[in-house]
């Protein structure tokens, strides 16, 4: 299946590896155009040897970049992964605090 992604961040661009992985036909586009390469990203999100693997599965990957007309034209399903807003505490890496507040 041809598959296009809009938003290759922290959500996006590990999606757009995973369905390139089983075999799909994967597009991408993000407005930062350090995220439209197969150079390393900085995930922090590592296995339990503290190592994060998505960096290998990225730079053998499949995925293509193009404008977001061409993402568009190349998809038969499109993604579109947006940055969920909130406070600054629930950054992503600290442990989140006890009070919480839905997004």
């Amino acid at each position: 299946m041809k598959i296009g992604f809009i938003g290759l961040g922290k959500l996006g661009l590990p999606c757009a590896v995973a369905m390139a992985d089983k075999g799909h036909d994967v597009m991408g586009f993000d407005l930062d155009s350090t995220r439209m390469s197969r150079a390393p990203q900085p995930y922090r999100e590592t296995g339990p040897d503290g190592v994060s693997p998505f960096n290998d599965y990225l730079a053998r990957s499949s995925v293509r970049f193009g404008s977001t007309a061409e993402v568009v034209a190349h998809a038969e399903i499109l993604f579109i992964a947006v940055q969920t807003p909130h406070e600054r505490r629930y950054e992503g890496i600290s442990r989140l605090p006890d009070e919480r507040i839905d997004f």
